[in-house]
């Protein structure tokens, strides 16, 4: 279980770093963060990539973090682990910082730009 979790934080942290050094240059159904918002225009759909690029790869530092103490002092006492907590870890581990990474990118996008996905004056 503790290695699915860090195999999970591994993924997303190289995923967010791939995606960081060849973000798609154009809008597209298939690669890179997509949204409504964020195919609104080609500024808002560079603007997201970089953004959620960077969420991606904390969060996998962060389920990193959080599974290599965990993996480290574990042993013996992972047979002792309820089967339903086998299951229940690693799915939390995977959607709770997709989730972040979506409600986040959102939220800066909504911030950042209009209906239109064009960029905000800021005063």
């Amino acid at each position: 279980m503790v290695l699915i979790i860090l195999l999970i934080g591994l993924i997303f942290t190289i995923m967010g770093y791939i995606f960081l050094k060849w973000p798609p240059k154009r809008i597209n159904p298939i690669y890179g963060y997509r949204s409504r918002r964020s195919m609104r225009s080609q500024a808002a759909w560079d603007a997201s990539q970089v953004y959620s690029a960077r969420l991606m790869r904390t969060a996998g530092l962060g389920v990193l973090a959080l599974s290599i103490p965990v993996w480290l002092t574990s042993g013996v006492e992972l047979q002792y682990v309820p089967m339903g907590w086998v299951i229940i870890l690693p799915l939390l581990a995977s959607i709770v910082p997709a989730a972040v990474i979506i409600i986040q990118t959102e939220n800066y996008l909504k911030t950042h730009f209009d209906d239109k996905g064009e960029p905000k004056k800021i005063n």
